[in-house]
């Protein structure tokens, strides 16, 4: 099994490869508690931590992007940072909210 940056890499300046491995571990961790079969909880693990790790690399990546073409100086001009970072904390606190009202 593969977590953190081994499971879904981001740019390394960015920091968020040991966050994701820790959420990763702990989501296992309380899974593999439940002692169900192997394919279960792997099933299990990719339902929990799919959207929340493609979101992370998807728009992480696209920061990275934005960076390279600012340092070449082809920045299009409606780029807008803030408007995906407030997105991703958006869609973000939605994920933890829907969690959350399941507990």
């Amino acid at each position: 099994m593969l977590v953190g940056d081994a499971a879904h890499g981001t740019a390394l300046h960015i920091g968020q490869g040991a966050s994701l491995a820790i959420e990763d571990v702990i989501v296992l961790v309380e899974l593999l508690k439940r002692n169900l079969p192997v394919e279960n909880t792997l099933n299990q693990f990719m339902q929990e931590r799919f959207e929340w790790s493609r979101l992370i690399v998807e728009n992480y990546d696209q920061l990275v992007r934005w960076e390279l073409d600012a340092w070449k100086g082809n920045m299009q001009k409606e780029v807008n940072i803030t408007d995906l970072v407030n997105e991703t904390l958006a869609e973000m606190s939605r994920i933890i909210i829907s969690k959350l009202s399941t507990l």
